[in-house]
């Protein structure tokens, strides 16, 4: 257990969280905007752009934050290691390779925090937020995030997680017009992603761990989306928008 004053934080996400400081984008990320706003912290950022929380398709599984979350609890990230040589497109495989190397000597024996903000993919592939016949169906959201949360908290009974929502974006068409997450779904049950935000908010609830809602804390919405996001990019935030996300995050952490 970490005895020293100093939090280590590790930050799991999908691009929301992995792009910045470098990464597709130059401005600062969310967690290094977190760093700036919790001063005493060393937080890692272990983000993977295009992955999902669920199962995921051939080589993208690994990164999938079931797989990581079984290779932390096992302590073996031979199938992440191997996924890599697939990742050979420019602008992944560098931070992809870094991130995994950073996580891979990362000792979370001393980890006091980890975030887990995952879903954006689940949602846009057309993925289920849940299976109320199989809670523990890992093609799900839903049951993706539990079993994650189950194999770090049996195997690091030490480490705080903090559940974070998916957060609300929108999505332009023609150049004229758009429809916002309140109200698309890509799945065969229609759902929208405050479906999946209700998922994550009821999974904490269920392994009684902290729960972030990014979608509705956030201040971000239909009036104010532009300033936020890369325009026409409505899912991937502008500065103004990590620095937001951070905000929010850090008044849960300490």
């Amino acid at each position: 257990m970490n005895r020293k004053n100093k939090k280590i934080i590790v930050n799991f996400g999908d691009s929301i969280f992995g792009f910045g400081d470098g990464v597709c984008h130059n401005d600062p990320s969310i967690s290094s905007h977190l760093g700036s706003l919790l001063g005493d912290a060393e937080i890692h950022n272990i983000s993977f752009g295009g992955t999902r929380m669920s199962a995921h398709g051939e080589h993208w599984d690994s990164l999938s934050m079931y797989r990581l979350a079984d290779a932390i609890a096992n302590k073996d990230f031979t199938l992440q290691i191997n996924s890599l040589n697939f990742f050979d497109y420019e602008g992944f495989v560098a931070p992809f390779r870094e991130r995994m190397i950073k996580l891979i000597n990362l000792d979370f024996e001393k980890v006091d925090i980890i975030t887990i903000a995952h879903g954006a993919n689940d949602y846009t592939s057309g993925k289920l937020p849940d299976d109320p016949q199989n809670p523990d169906n890992i093609d799900t959201y839903a049951g993706a995030l539990r079993y994650s949360v189950r194999k770090i908290t049996k195997a690091y009974p030490n480490i705080k997680i903090f559940i974070c929502s998916q957060t609300y974006c929108y999505f332009e068409f023609d150049g004229v017009g758009y429809i916002d997450s309140d109200g698309r779904s890509f799945n065969k049950d229609f759902n929208t992603l405050p479906d999946f935000v209700n998922m994550a908010k009821a999974v904490a609830y269920e392994y009684k761990t902290p729960f972030i809602d990014l979608y509705h804390e956030a201040g971000i919405n239909k009036h104010n989306c532009h300033f936020f996001f890369r325009h026409p990019d409505g899912v991937h935030h502008a500065e103004m928008g990590r620095l937001r996300l951070a905000e929010v995050i850090s008044k849960y952490l300490f």
